[in-house]
């Protein structure tokens, strides 16, 4: 095991933030330099070339090559080739996305997440909801009688769907070593306090708990800060803070999140040093070499130590917890047991002279064909009749069987991915990298981001109710069972399809929010270094770059 031997009793890292000030005219050269970078286009269009613009790089693992493979044979007359922005959840990839389409030159189909993040696109395009192909028909005709459908739910909005769904990951797992626990007698942690202590075991017993990577931009720190948020403030705080009426000044709130941060320093303290410019693909190898104990992420881990590091992750259930041979086990991140927490990607497919070959792609891609040859290795499939012989891994069948079982009510979808608008997702990203660098000294600030990227998630919610799309589901059946306050008549199948009524005083102060019904073809790689991203997410929000920001 490695041993750090920074400060704070040998533990304590560290931690610096640089901060520059730029003359105006320097800043005007690198905005110019990375986006030119970002929003790298592919060849020019043909008419039997499928561009599917995408965060899945070629550390993914092979689900993608072979449903681009899959796709040629369906339909040798035509080839879909991936362009690939890599990025940790898209931190990339939706920048570039935004741009294009701000610019009315979108490409043929692109990658997203269901949630509001495809909201995003809707509010920043140029002609709305008309700049998309409308899937609401095709989902209601062709999947929903064979899919899970809180998984429809999650990417519908009073009913209205702009891209189709391709998977099922399940959010907030947490990735350890049994090996390292059981050295030093540490039991298996099933709540938070269980993790709180088995970190600072180890931590005395000079032992790397953690593997918090912070090359993604900010996403794994989101990641854990979030699970943590959802295991002591469940899945109703966790809703509202999605909506953005989350209310930071009840005292049951402030007091999660104050536990929240207390938790997310504590695994911060007792995390292995040096990994700020390192991604989660390069760090995980240090849980499987035993030289940390835990890392948390979703489960497209599992087809990342498969293909890549040619290790089976087994899930933390009999008779797998007892064999001493296995070097991660995955479950459920400590205290959100009961609860699925959904990231689902899905494709959508821009207006224009390419949408009925876009649109060819991505109805086979969601088809039964389609999405059982990328699911097969790759998250677990939205389609509900599946074996335990179809999956590559136990894990990935584990996965699968809570899917099925979850009730509807218990369905969040993952903040970090795909659960947040695009801006208040940069706004957190950015501002999660500052709080791990800065330490405890930075809280205040923090929570000056928090409340203002919550008024900024309602305020983005509203104009999405402006429009008509004010709540994640279809009437009668809102996602998670939630309803934000703005939406009741709506969700409960008073309206369809027609604008919500706005209530655009609603404040995200205002108190609890109702819950109405709780309870291989070529690829083209664009490569982006970290220094431009993060640099580049911060003109985001600053404005600088009026592009990026849509209607915002």
């Amino acid at each position: 095991m490695t041993q750090s031997t920074s400060g704070d009793s040998g533990r304590r890292k560290s931690r610096k933030l640089t901060i520059s000030i730029v003359a105006a005219i320097v800043v005007i050269v690198v905005i110019a330099a990375v986006t030119d970078v970002l929003i790298s286009k592919p060849p020019a269009k043909t008419s039997n070339t499928v561009y599917f613009y995408t965060w899945w790089g070629p550390t993914s693992g092979r689900a993608l090559q072979n449903l681009t493979e899959a796709f040629h044979k369906a339909y040798p007359q035509y080839t879909a080739v991936p362009t690939v922005s890599p990025g940790a959840g898209g931190t990339n990839a939706k920048y570039a996305i935004l741009t294009l389409i701000k610019a009315k030159d979108p490409p043929n189909t692109f990658q997203t997440h269901y949630g509001p993040e495809m909201l995003s696109y809707v509010e920043a395009a140029p002609g709305g909801a008309s700049a998309f192909v409308n899937m609401t028909s095709y989902v209601k005709t062709t999947l929903m009688n064979k899919s899970v459908l809180p998984v429809l739910e999650a990417g519908t909005f009073n009913g209205v769907t702009f891209s189709l769904p391709v998977d099922a990951h399940q959010g907030a797992q947490l990735f350890f070593n049994p090996q390292v626990l059981a050295k030093y007698g540490l039991p298996i942690p099933t709540n938070m306090s269980m993790l709180i202590n088995d970190t600072i075991a180890l931590g005395n017993h000079g032992v790397d708990a953690w593997v918090i990577p912070g090359g993604d931009g900010g996403w794994d720190q989101l990641n854990l800060w979030e699970n943590a948020f959802l295991a002591y403030g469940g899945n109703t705080m966790y809703d509202q803070l999605m909506y953005g009426t989350l209310n930071i000044s009840n005292p049951a709130v402030m007091h999660v999140l104050n536990e929240t941060n207390a938790a997310f320093f504590t695994f911060e303290k007792y995390s292995m040093p040096g990994l700020e410019s390192d991604s989660w693909l390069q760090t995980l190898h240090y849980v499987l070499d035993g030289q940390a104990a835990f890392y948390t992420s979703g489960n497209w881990v599992l087809e990342y130590t498969t293909d890549y590091l040619n290790v089976l992750v087994y899930p933390a259930i009999a008779p797998y917890t007892s064999w001493t041979n296995l070097t991660m086990l995955d479950q459920s991140f400590p205290g959100t047991q009961h609860y699925w927490v959904l990231v689902t990607d899905s494709v959508a497919v821009p207006s224009g002279p390419s949408a009925k070959l876009g649109l060819i792609f991505a109805k086979y891609f969601s088809s039964y064909a389609g999405d059982t040859v990328f699911t097969r290795t790759k998250a677990v499939t939205f389609y509900n009749n599946v074996t335990s012989d179809y999956y590559a891994t136990q894990a990935q069948w584990y996965s699968y069987k809570t899917l099925l079982n979850t009730s509807p009510s218990d369905f969040v979808y993952q903040l970090s991915d795909g659960g947040l608008f695009d801006n208040v997702f940069a706004s957190l990203t950015s501002a999660m990298t500052a709080l791990s660098e800065i330490g405890p000294s930075d809280l205040a600030a923090w929570n000056l981001t928090l409340s203002s990227a919550i008024s900024s998630e309602q305020s983005q919610w509203m104009q999405a109710n402006s429009l008509g799309y004010g709540y994640m589901g279809f009437p009668g059946h809102p996602f998670g069972g939630f309803v934000p306050p703005w939406a009741t008549a709506a969700a409960s199948g008073a309206s369809t399809h027609t604008s919500l009524k706005s209530q655009a005083h609603i404040s995200s102060k205002s108190g609890t929010s109702s819950a109405l019904f709780r309870k291989p073809a070529d690829v083209h790689y664009v490569e982006i270094s970290l220094s431009s991203v993060t640099m580049l997410q911060k003109f985001y929000l600053m404005g600088v770059d009026s592009g990026f920001r849509g209607s915002y």
